[in-house]
């Protein structure tokens, strides 16, 4: 991990960046590890700059494991992180680096809130309702 920034450092909530890719060499450069980390760095700096958005905690990175693979060895290590109140918010860049499963997803989620853990992505945070409406099929009519 990269030597953190005062922007990076406010004091706040703790916040973890969590990486995946599916392949080791991702073939989008846009979606590489290193552009995934530099785009949630930069939201992290931003946000500090218009208030206290909080500081980076960890960073979490699952290279070359398939969004649909619940068994990634830093998804584990975030939930563990989380459940023992280290992490108050999970940012991705979209919810597609977290999970290609709605249903994970919504587990993911509601396993996050069990802690007072957000999820948030480069547009904002998700809440719960909205995720379990979509996957209910209720979001849109």
């Amino acid at each position: 991990m990269n030597s953190l920034s005062p922007l990076e450092t406010k004091t706040g909530r703790k916040i973890a960046l969590y990486l995946r890719t599916a392949s080791q060499d991702q073939e989008n450069p846009q979606e590489s590890l290193e552009a995934q980390e530099k785009k949630l760095r930069n939201l992290v700096r931003s946000r500090n700059r218009r208030g206290r958005f909080g500081r980076i905690a960890g960073l979490f990175a699952d290279p070359g494991y398939s969004g649909m693979d619940s068994n990634r060895p830093a998804l584990k290590a975030l939930l563990e992180a989380v459940r023992r109140n280290e992490i108050d918010v999970v940012l991705v860049s979209d919810v597609a680096r977290l999970s290609r499963s709605m249903k994970q997803l919504i587990d993911l989620m509601t396993s996050m809130a069990a802690h007072q853990c957000q999820l948030e992505t480069c547009l904002g945070h998700i809440p719960l309702g909205t995720a379990v409406d979509l996957y209910q099929g209720r979001g849109r009519k």
